[in-house]
This record gives structure tokens, C-alpha cells and sequence, in this order.
């Protein structure tokens, strides 16, 4: 993926959400991988972007920022950095949270504490092929720090495609339940 790729998920048409562009491209520096990625919405604006690093054990959030505003973006401050185990059994749980600060609220602060559990393989379709995948059950809560702490819980699943990635995605927030599945690769 030197040149790299971009990926469209697609929200399930009962949820009215926007596409979610997702721009990859892996690089070697200093000996080692790293995997850049972006978000974007299907209008171009870029929502996210982040890097990963491959460990022996697989790969690991090696740095994250946020566009909050059209000026800059925020970074934010790994505290557990796995993403995506290369071996798991089932059951094994991954730990991933990240802290950032809204410039346009500065009394507030935000933490994402994401679990992923291992569920198995199972297969999918995919672009119209059946496709050899991994699943994740998704734990996420989403805490802000402001004159005291509000959690929000949510839920979710995951399904990586053997030679693809993310091929689809579940988030549970309040009584909504949005899925985006992947509609399309192309080379960048």
C-alpha cells in the first residue's frame, strides 16, 4: 500500500449518514512500517487522521489528532495504544483510549476509552465476494470532564476482510445502530 488506497464505507440507507472516506498508505521510516491513515466525509472534509505502527504483535496507535476546526488539528494523547492484534484467541480483549481538548471549549476534556473483544472468524459478502473475516465486538465509552464527568456508553462490531482491512462497521448509540460497509477500493 505504498501508494495507497482509499476506502468508501457506506451507512445503511435507514440511517441517512454520510460516507466515511478512509485514505491509507503505508511507509518505511527509520526501519520500521507505519500505516497513514484519514478520514474524511463524502464532501472531502477531513474529519481524522492517524498513524500506526507494526509491533511484533501487531499494530499499535503511534499517533492521533482530530479536526476540530478548519484551522488546525488537535492531537491527542495515547494512554493504551493497541489497535489490531496479528494473532488473538478468542475472548482476548484490546485496549485502545486517547485524551484531547476542544479548543472551542477549553474547560472541557475528552477520553475514549475503546475495548475490542476477539469473537472469531466468520465470512462475509463483500463487493459481491464472499470474503474470509475476523469479528470484534466493540465496547466504547466516551467520557467528558467538565464541572464533572458524563459517560456515554456505546456498542459495536467489527469485521476485518483477509486481505482488505475494516470491511464493515457497527456503532450502538442510544436506540440508533448505524452500519457502514465497504462499497469500494481504489489506488490513490
Amino acid at each position: 500500500m505504498a501508494k495507497g488506497r482509499i476506502y468508501t464505507y457506506v451507512c445503511d440507507p435507514k440511517d441517512s449518514l454520510d460516507d466515511q472516506i478512509f485514505t491509507l498508505k503505508s511507509e518505511k521510516k527509520d526501519g520500521k512500517m507505519f500505516l497513514d491513515g484519514r478520514i474524511s466525509r463524502s464532501d472531502g472534509v477531513l474529519t481524522h487522521q492517524w498513524q500506526e505502527e507494526e509491533t511484533r504483535t501487531g499494530m499499535v496507535m503511534a499517533g492521533y489528532a482530530m479536526l476540530l476546526s478548519k484551522d488546525k488539528p488537535e492531537k491527542c494523547r495515547i494512554v493504551y495504544d493497541d489497535i489490531f492484534p496479528f494473532k488473538a484467541d478468542p475472548g482476548g480483549i484490546f485496549l485502545f483510549d486517547m485524551q484531547w481538548k476542544d479548543p472551542s471549549n477549553p474547560g472541557a476534556s475528552y477520553q475514549l476509552i475503546r475495548n475490542r473483544i476477539f469473537i472469531g472468524d466468520t465470512t462475509m459478502q463483500v463487493m459481491g465476494k464472499e470474503v474470509r473475516c475476523i469479528h470484534f465486538k466493540v465496547r466504547e465509552r466516551l467520557e467528558v470532564d467538565q464541572d464533572g464527568i458524563l459517560g456515554l456508553d456505546m456498542n459495536g462490531e467489527e469485521y476485518y476482510g483477509e486481505g482488505i482491512g475494516l470491511v464493515r462497521f457497527v456503532r450502538q448509540l442510544n436506540d440508533r445502530k448505524p452500519a457502514f460497509t465497504l462499497a469500494a477500493i481504489k489506488e490513490n
